[in-house]
């Protein structure tokens, strides 16, 4: 029996889940994301969950984000992701805004092994500098990834 089946697991994790945007503000946390991912994987997984990032003054966005879903074989599926993005033009108020990043995966499906991974990714987002914006990515991490989503700001991008 994994972690994953445990309804008992699940309690501690949705505490977490909740308090992490407190958190996150008291430590200049400045966007949160929900978003939806796919893996090309096997078995494939998709989920959809909630992120949170903090951007410097400059190009640089560092964030952690949770999904939860299934696999293509219909079982419980958990995604987690620490990456960090360089910005082309993060000061862009409209238009599109490209990104490129990396980062640490790890990809729990019920009854199989928790497997960890390598992240690359490159995006593109709306209005990288506007208090909100829709994104989409492309990469590999635990097998090919595609992800979507919006971002809010806590306030528009730091200046220059």
């Amino acid at each position: 029996m994994s972690w994953c089946s445990r309804p008992r697991a699940w309690g501690p994790a949705v505490l977490l889940l909740a308090a992490a945007p407190a958190v996150a503000s008291a430590q200049g946390w400045r966007e949160t994301r929900l978003w939806a991912v796919g893996l090309a994987s096997r078995p494939a997984v998709y989920g959809a969950g909630l992120g949170l990032e903090w951007r410097d003054k400059g190009r640089t966005r560092l964030g952690a984000a949770f999904a939860a879903g299934a696999s293509g074989d219909g079982r419980a599926a958990v995604r987690l992701e620490g990456a960090w993005h360089f910005l082309l033009d993060p000061w862009r108020g409209h238009g599109l805004g490209l990104y490129g990043g990396g980062g640490i995966a790890i990809t729990a499906v019920d009854g199989s092994r928790v497997s960890p991974w390598v992240l690359a990714l490159i995006g593109v987002e709306t209005g990288p500098a506007a208090r909100r914006g829709f994104f989409v990515e492309a990469g590999f991490g635990g097998g090919a990834r595609l992800a979507a989503g919006v971002r809010w700001r806590t306030q528009n991008a730091p200046g220059r």
